[in-house]
């Protein structure tokens, strides 16, 4: 049985491993798999819903610019949440 340094160890070991073999984890985003349209309507209920042309922005930017909380990292601006 492990114990102290050696289970943290394994432990951590197994978690970095599964996340990097994991289904979808560890998969790339091609943009061309994005969809055309896409509607935003998280505050429908403040501002309505917006037909947002995502197809066109990914000409603009990377996913991860846009989706940094799900493929890139955390953002730095205070203003960006």
């Amino acid at each position: 049985m492990l114990q102290g340094k050696n289970a943290r160890r394994a432990i951590g070991l197994i978690a970095v491993g599964s996340a990097l073999f994991w289904p979808g984890l560890s998969r790339s985003f091609d943009p061309n798999d994005a969809p055309e349209m896409v509607t935003i309507d998280s505050l429908v209920d403040l501002y309505g819903s917006v037909e947002f042309h995502h197809k066109q922005h990914t000409e603009m930017a990377s996913c991860s610019d846009c989706h940094h909380h799900t493929l890139g990292n955390a953002p730095t601006r205070w203003n960006c949440k």
